[in-house]
């Protein structure tokens, strides 16, 4: 590959993510400050140096510069938001690549608050509201799945809502690091892996399947639910227990939780019907979730309940008109909720590219409740028919055994992951457990679990602390002295 090209991998000593803190890049964009960090890069405040307008820079982390495949993710992101240009689509104005710190890209800076925030200050969201944002969404990915491009990350934290003009609610999508183009057969989105946050993937990208735009519906779905509940869908589970629940259980309608979540039906319907299991079942891209959304604000009739369990199939004929209840949906807490937050772009919010362990969704099979496998009883028999009849001798056959558990899958061979420091001898910690000293081979899993943080110390010298990934083999971290 071409050293001049960006997606090439970084040969040279790791930068600390703050020096680049007070330098001016290209002669054009003065940084500011750091004011975020995710899981691939940092998100640092800038200013044009002509212009003096304020923007957003991000920047690959440094322990991450060497991996050719995370930087041409990374540069990927530019690109894919650069195709879209749609208003509800974050504005990538420009797009470099330092000596020193890599990749690198520009954004607009916004100023407000994500879903997230949202519905943690808010709680459930009034149905009005929430189709009014998700069809803004929906919009944008309308746009990108025009142009080729699938989201496939599509979370609360990556829909930012800015004030403009009489709309309080604007509607920004960022974050395309982990964009797929559809028809693209390249390694970045190769059958098996699976990329995203688990809690709001389909269930076809929870089984590393190839996904099209009926994912990016599925995961807006989620984020209707989350506005309209104001849950946090799947709270209390782990990684492994949510990629379990998508892929063999039913996701439940707000009307059949505990207490139930009172939405108009026809809200609902559509509802379920993007968060089915059976992409066939969904609007089948953001431009037709978008008209979707647009008719049910139209016309907010309510419409027949949705049937117990919480899977509805699009209706065959329309239903007669009901009055909608007017009363907002009831708070899940009775705890005054804490005072909206106000906060400047977070671009770029952790994209965790998690591999499926076989071993872990097996684990979540056998810790399912076994299905009840005995016979139904038999109703009794009325009649002097029955009275007269004698009892029948005992079936002299044994009873059939209960099936065999299915085997479990093998596990996946660890990634082993090159820890080095410069200078050596720096001891590796994640959490209270010491993993050794540099250099230092890391299993994943085995001594850490994938996307695990561990913290790089030497004594004299500013600790320092890095994500471990399976897909970057090796990490060198330069230590700086302490002040």
């Amino acid at each position: 590959m071409d050293e001049d090209d960006p997606r090439a991998p970084v040969d040279r000593p790791v930068p600390d993510p703050d020096d680049i803190v007070g330098q001016t890049i290209d002669g054009r964009y003065q940084v500011l400050s750091r004011i975020g960090a995710g899981g691939m890069g940092f998100v640092f405040e800038a200013r044009h140096a002509q212009l003096g307008q304020t923007l957003v820079l991000k920047t690959l982390r440094p322990e991450l510069l060497s991996s050719a495949t995370i930087t041409e993710r990374f540069v990927r992101e530019a690109q894919s938001a650069t195709r879209i240009r749609h208003p509800h689509v974050i504005d990538v104005k420009d797009f470099g690549v330092h000596p020193r710190f890599g990749a690198y890209y520009v954004m607009e800076r916004l100023d407000g608050r994500d879903l997230q925030a949202l519905t943690e200050a808010e709680g459930p969201v009034p149905a009005a509201r929430a189709i009014r944002i998700l069809t803004q969404v929906a919009g944008a990915l309308g746009a990108a799945h025009r142009v080729g491009v699938i989201h496939r990350d599509l979370k609360p934290a990556n829909v930012f809502l800015v004030a403009q003009g009489a709309e309080p609610d604007f509607v920004k999508v960022l974050d395309f690091g982990l964009a797929k183009v559809m028809g693209a057969n390249r390694r970045l989105t190769e059958t098996g892996q699976v990329l995203g946050t688990p809690r709001y993937m389909a269930p076809e990208q929870c089984a590393g399947e190839r996904v099209d735009a009926r994912a990016d519906v599925y995961s807006a779905g989620m984020l209707l639910w989350q506005l309209l509940t104001g849950q946090e869908p799947y709270a209390e589970m782990g990684t492994y227990e949510i990629l379990g629940q998508k892929m063999f259980e039913e996701m439940r309608a707000p009307s059949a939780l505990e207490p139930p979540v009172r939405v108009p039906s026809r809200v609902e319907a559509l509802l379920m019907r993007c968060l089915s299991k059976d992409p066939a079942a969904r609007p089948a891209d953001g431009a037709a979730l978008h008209a979707e959304l647009e008719h049910l604000a139209r016309d907010p009739r309510d419409a027949p309940p949705t049937p117990p369990g919480g899977s509805v199939a699009p209706p065959s004929a329309p239903s007669p008109p009901v009055p909608s209840p007017s009363a907002p949906p009831p708070r899940a807490s009775s705890a005054p909720p804490p005072p909206p937050r106000s906060r400047g772009l977070i671009a770029g919010a952790t994209s965790i590219a998690l591999v499926l362990a076989a071993a872990g969704v097996a684990l979540y099979l056998a810790l399912r409740p076994a299905p009840d496998r005995s016979p139904p009883p038999t109703p009794p028999t009325v009649g002097p028919a029955a009275r007269l009849a004698s009892p029948s001798p005992p079936d002299p056959r044994p009873a059939d055994p209960p099936p065999a558990d299915p085997p479990a899958a093998p596990r996946p061979a660890p990634a082993v992951i090159a820890v080095r420091s410069d200078p050596p001898g720096a001891e590796v910690r994640t959490g209270d457990r010491v993993l050794g000293v540099t250099p230092l081979d890391i299993r994943v899993p085995g001594d850490v679990p994938e996307g695990a943080t561990v913290r790089i110390a030497l004594e004299g010298y500013a600790p320092r602390e890095i994500t471990i990934l399976r897909g970057v083999p090796s990490a060198h971290v330069q230590l700086h002295p302490a002040h």
